[in-house]
C-alpha cells in the first residue's frame, strides 16, 4: 500500500537512505568545499532564483569569489530536498502564484536540512509541519478567487516572510507560525461550514420541489394519457389543478389522505367528462354522484386560487358548464391532451455498480469548467450520493456532477485527487525511497521480507525504485467540466475581515515587507445584489457533518418558491487535519494574546420576489394569497394585493423573513389569469 499520512511522522531517521540514494563524489581536486556555515549564509542569499539551488550557490559563491563545491553529505542533502520539492509540487500542487510563494522556502528547507539532524524524519520537524500546513491551507485557492481568496493569499505570504527571517534569527518558532495558520484555517472552515448548511437547505427544497412536481404531473399525465378531454378542462388541468396538487404535495405529503383525495378528484374530473352512451345503469348512477360531489371536491383542494374566489368560481363554472352540455347530449370535443413537461427535474438514477467506489466529503479535486483550472471540494452526496455537490474554496457551489459522470472523470484522468494532508512530510519519504508500507517497515526492520504477490519473489533491489520512478508525476491532462457559479465570489465580504497575525513582527522589533501591506489598512468591500440589504443572523455552523436540513424551512428558501440570497461572502479551505504537533489552536492563540476583534459580520438574507408574484400566506386562521405590488425602498417594507389591487398586507423585511423561516409563505409561478381562459372558451362555444 501507498504510504499515507497515517504514518507521519515516521517512526526512524531517513539520513542512510538518502546517503545511500543520492551519493556524492568529492569536491573537485584543489578547490576549497564551502562549510556548513558558509553554505547557510550563500542558502539565504538565494531569494527568488528560479534555476536549481547547486547551479544558484555555485554562482553565488563565485560571484563572492569562493568555491561552489560541496561536501559529498551536503550535496546528498542539497539534492534529497530539492527533488522532494519538485515532487511536492508535481504531485501535490498549489496553484502558480502561492507555489512560487511556497517555492522561496526551498533554500530555508536545505539549511536546516544541513543543521538539524530532525530534519531527516519527515513530520517530526517544525519546517515540515509547516510546509504541510501552508498546502493544507491553500489546497484549494486560485486566483480567479480575486479579493474573496485575498485574506488566505496575504497569510501564505506573510508566514513565508516570516519563516525566512530564521536566516538572521535562528529563534524563528515555526511552531508558533504553523498554530496561526493552524487557527486561521479553522475559522475559515467554520464559515465554509455556514455556507454548505446553508447550501444543503437550498439543495434538499430544490430536490424536494422536483419531487413533488413530479409527484404532482404523475396524478394528471397518467389520467391524460387514459381519457381524451376538453381542451378547456385539459387547461385547467394543466394550469391551476398542477399547482394546487403541487401546494397539497408540499404541505401533507403524498402519503397522506389529503393526497389521496386529490388523486380521486383528478381521476373523477376526467371521468366526469367522458361519453355515457355505453355506461349501464349502475355506471350511470355513479356518473351522476360524481357530477353531483365533484364541484365542491374541487374547490376544496383549488389551492392555487383560495386568493382569488371569483378566479376559482369561474375555474368551477367551467367544469359545470361542460357537465351541463354533456347531460344535453352536446359534443365536448375531446381530443388528446399533451403532457405535462417536467423540464429540469433530477431523477434519480441507481447504478449498483458504482457503489463500491467510496467519495469522501472534504476532499479536493482538480477539473476544468468554462473558465478553465477548476480546484472543487466535494461537500454533499444527495439523492443516495447519485448527486454530487463541489464548492469551491470560499464555499460557493463550484459545481455538480452526477455520480456515475464524476467516476467517468475520474477513469479518463479528466478529474484528479488533491491530498492535503501532510503533502511535504510524504515528498520526503517519496523521495528518500520510502514509498509504501512495506518499505517502510523493511526500513525499520531490515529482516522484513515483503509477501510474495501472485506467486512471484521480490527481489530486495526491487525494494529501492530509481530516483527517477518516485518523481514521475501524475497524468495532469484535466478536462472538460460544468458550470461554475463562482462569480459571486469577487464579493467576498466582511465574512473575511477577520485580522491576520502580524508575523512581521517579533518580540522588540519589526520587519517590514514592501510586498505585503499591513492587514489594518485592508478594506473589504462588499457590492449589494440589491437597493436594499442588512446584516443576516448568524447559522451555527456543524463541526462534524453537515446536519440533516429543516425541510419546511427549506421548502421556504426553494428557488421555484422564494429565493433567499445572501450577501455573496463565502469562506473557503476545509478545516486542516488537528494534530498534537499543530497544537490547540484556539487556546495557543489566547495564550500568545492574539486578537479576536476582527469577527465576522453575516449579511442578511435578501429576498428576491419579482414584482408581481403571488405569495400565499398561512400564519392566519385562513390562508390567503397576495400579489407584491410594492416595495417602499424607504420604508423597505413590501405592500401585497388583491386581484381588485386592494391591499390586502403591509409587511417589513424583518416581518417577511420571520414568515419565511417558519415556513408560513408560498409562491407560485405567475401565470395569465384564468378568468381569461374561461372568457376565451365561453366565447369560442357562443361562435
Amino acid at each position: 500500500m501507498p504510504l499515507s499520512s497515517e504514518h507521519i511522522p515516521l517512526p526512524c531517521s531517513l539520513r542512510d537512505a538518502v546517503t545511500r540514494r543520492f551519493p556524492q563524489s568529492g569536491g573537485e581536486a584543489g578547490r576549497e568545499v564551502l562549510t556548513r556555515d558558509q553554505l547557510i549564509r550563500l542558502l539565504g542569499k538565494l531569494g527568488d532564483d528560479p534555476t536549481s539551488p547547486l547551479i544558484s550557490l555555485r554562482r553565488q559563491a563565485e560571484s563572492e569569489g569562493a568555491s561552489g563545491s560541496l561536501e559529498p553529505a551536503h550535496g546528498s542533502i542539497v539534492e534529497w530536498v530539492t527533488l522532494s520539492f519538485d515532487h511536492w509540487e508535481d504531485h501535490y500542487p498549489l496553484e502558480q502564484k502561492l507555489a512560487l510563494e511556497v517555492r522561496k522556502l526551498l533554500p530555508l528547507a536545505i539549511a536546516l536540512a544541513v543543521s538539524d539532524e530532525h530534519f531527516f524524519t519527515p513530520g517530526a520537524h517544525p519546517l515540515h509541519q509547516l510546509l504541510d500546513c501552508l498546502q493544507q491551507s491553500a489546497v484549494g485557492w486560485q486566483q480567479r478567487l480575486d479579493r474573496a481568496g485575498q485574506m488566505l493569499e496575504q497569510r501564505v505570504m506573510r508566514a513565508v516572510v516570516r519563516a525566512r527571517e530564521w536566516f538572521e534569527d535562528r529563534s524563528v518558532d515555526f511552531a508558533h507560525i504553523t498554530r496561526e495558520l493552524t487557527a486561521a484555517a479553522e475559522r475559515d472552515a467554520a464559515r465554509a461550514q455556514r455556507m454548505v448548511q446553508r447550501l444543503a437547505e437550498a439543495e434538499a427544497a430544490s430536490l424536494k420541489t422536483d419531487q413533488v412536481k413530479r409527484d404532482a404531473a404523475g396524478v394528471i399525465n397518467s389520467g391524460l394519457e387514459k381519457y381524451q378531454l376538453p381542451a378547456a378542462i385539459g387547461e385547467f388541468l394543466k394550469g391551476p389543478w398542477f399547482d394546487s396538487a403541487q401546494l397539497v404535495a408540499l404541505k401533507f405529503g403524498t402519503d397522506s389522505h389529503e393526497w389521496r383525495q386529490v388523486r380521486r378528484a383528478t381521476e373523477h374530473l376526467m371521468e366526469s367528462v367522458q361519453p355515457r352512451e355505453d355506461a349501464d345503469d349502475a355506471n350511470r348512477d355513479r356518473l351522476a354522484n360524481i357530477v353531483k360531489r365533484l364541484p365542491q371536491e374541487l374547490r376544496e383542494w383549488l389551492l392555487s386560487l383560495q386568493h382569488d374566489p371569483d378566479a376559482a368560481d369561474d375555474a368551477i363554472g367551467l367544469v359545470e358548464y361542460a357537465h351541463l352540455r354533456l347531460r344535453h347530449g352536446q359534443n365536448l370535443g375531446l381530443t388528446r391532451i399533451p403532457p405535462i413537461a417536467i423540464t429540469g427535474s433530477r431523477a434519480v438514477v441507481e447504478n449498483h455498480d458504482q457503489d463500491a467506489v467510496e467519495l469522501n466529503n472534504g476532499h479536493w479535486f482538480l477539473m476544468q469548467d468554462d473558465e478553465g483550472e477548476l480546484r472543487a471540494q466535494l461537500t454533499l452526496q444527495l439523492e443516495k450520493g447519485q448527486h454530487l455537490l463541489f464548492t469551491n474554496v470560499v464555499g460557493l457551489k463550484a459545481l455538480d456532477l452526477r455520480r456515475d459522470e464524476f467516476l467517468r472523470r475520474l477513469r479518463e484522468n479528466r478529474a484528479r485527487p488533491l491530498p492535503a494532508e501532510d503533502t511535504f512530510s510524504l515528498s520526503l519519504a517519496s523521495t528518500a525511497g520510502v514509498d509504501s508500507n512495506e518499505k517502510l517497515r523493511a526500513l525499520i526492520d531490515p529482516s522484513f521480507v515483503p509477501e510474495p504477490i501472485d506467486g512471484e519473489s521480490i527481489d530486495a533491489d526491487d525494494t529501492e525504485p530509481d530516483a527517477s520512478d518516485a518523481l514521475q508525476p501524475e497524468d495532469g491532462d484535466v478536462l472538460s467540466s460544468s458550470r461554475s457559479q463562482h462569480t459571486a465570489s469577487t464579493a467576498a465580504a466582511e465574512e473575511w475581515e477577520d485580522p491576520l497575525p502580524d508575523l512581521s513582527r517579533r518580540e522588540g522589533r519589526s520587519v517590514g515587507d514592501p510586498a505585503v501591506p499591513e492587514i489594518e489598512s485592508l478594506e473589504l468591500t462588499l457590492t449589494e445584489d440589491s437597493d436594499s440589504g442588512s446584516p443576516a443572523p448568524p447559522i451555527q455552523p456543524s463541526t462534524v457533518a453537515v446536519p440533516a436540513p429543516d425541510l419546511r424551512q427549506a421548502e421556504a428558501r426553494s428557488p421555484e418558491r422564494l429565493t433567499q440570497r445572501p450577501r455573496e461572502n463565502r469562506a473557503p479551505v476545509s478545516q486542516p487535519r488537528p494534530t498534537e504537533r499543530a497544537g490547540t489552536a484556539y487556546s495557543e492563540r489566547q495564550d500568545r494574546g492574539m486578537s479576536d476583534s476582527g469577527r465576522e459580520r453575516n449579511a442578511e438574507p435578501e429576498i428576491d420576489v419579482p414584482m408581481g408574484a403571488w405569495l400565499g400566506f398561512h400564519d392566519g386562521e385562513t390562508p390567503i394569497m397576495a400579489k407584491l405590488a410594492v416595495y417602499d425602498p424607504r420604508r423597505d417594507n413590501y405592500i401585497f394585493v388583491n386581484r381588485r389591487g386592494i391591499a390586502l398586507r403591509e409587511l417589513s423585511r424583518s416581518e417577511l423573513l420571520g414568515l419565511i423561516d417558519e415556513g408560513l409563505v408560498d409562491i407560485l409561478e405567475t401565470r395569465s389569469y384564468f378568468r381569461d381562459e374561461v372568457q376565451r372558451a365561453r366565447g369560442q362555444h357562443h361562435d
